[in-house]
């Protein structure tokens, strides 16, 4: 099962990882957590260190819902998605 849920500064927000904990516990596979990490309409000079941010955040917040995966094993389930076409820049 592969999930795609939007991101803030801190990683998934609550109900993100509310809903993962439950996959969890259900015992369903999850495969892949791919984070949305846009601009969601704020302008913001360089994306690469907030999206960097974020995914060290839902690297964290993985390996909370699942304690026996490896460092590895928790970044291989991530995927990020930053815009498709283009973010508002300043300026």
């Amino acid at each position: 099962m592969q999930f795609t849920l939007p991101s803030g500064v801190d990683g998934l927000q609550a109900d993100g990882v509310a809903m993962l904990q439950d996959a969890a516990e259900s015992g369903l596979r999850v495969s892949l957590v791919n984070i949305m990490t846009m601009d969601y309409g704020s302008a913001v000079a360089d994306m690469g260190q907030p999206r960097s941010t974020r995914a060290t955040a839902l690297h964290g917040q993985l390996g909370q819902i699942w304690p026996g995966k490896s460092e590895q094993e928790l970044w291989a389930m991530q995927g990020n998605t930053p815009m498709i076409g283009r973010e508002r820049h300043p300026g």
